[in-house]
């Protein structure tokens, strides 16, 4: 990988890891656990992601389980939109897409599956 590259790369996920520790900082100056949830009142599609990647780290997978098992899923997708190649962009926009489907089915049908 040359140079240039290599740096790039290693900038975008310093940017990725300066806006989540910024985001982070809102929520705990706000003693908030989520801004949508504090904002509109409602669950969003990636409510329990946070708290599901932390089970998964302590190695609690049962947990990561039941907050929302679409989590490492979708920071998967997330990253490598971030590092997309034109080699990799038919690979990664079909992969982001599956995902993106599976989390909004998961989300019709937890919130809104009595209703159907």
């Amino acid at each position: 990988m040359k140079r240039k590259a290599l740096f790039n790369w290693i900038l975008k996920d310093c940017l990725v890891f300066l806006v989540c520790a910024v985001y982070y900082f809102i929520l705990y100056t706000l003693k908030q656990s989520c801004l949508i949830i504090w904002i509109f009142g409602i669950k969003c599609p990636a409510c329990g992601m946070t708290r599901a990647l932390l089970s998964l780290l302590e190695g609690d997978v049962l947990s990561y389980l039941s907050y929302n098992f679409m989590a490492l899923p979708t920071l998967v997708a997330v990253y490598l939109n971030f590092h997309i190649t034109s080699k990799s962009r038919k690979i990664v926009n079909t992969y982001t897409s599956v995902v993106a489907i599976c989390v909004a089915l998961r989300y019709i049908i937890l919130h809104f599956g009595g209703l159907l």
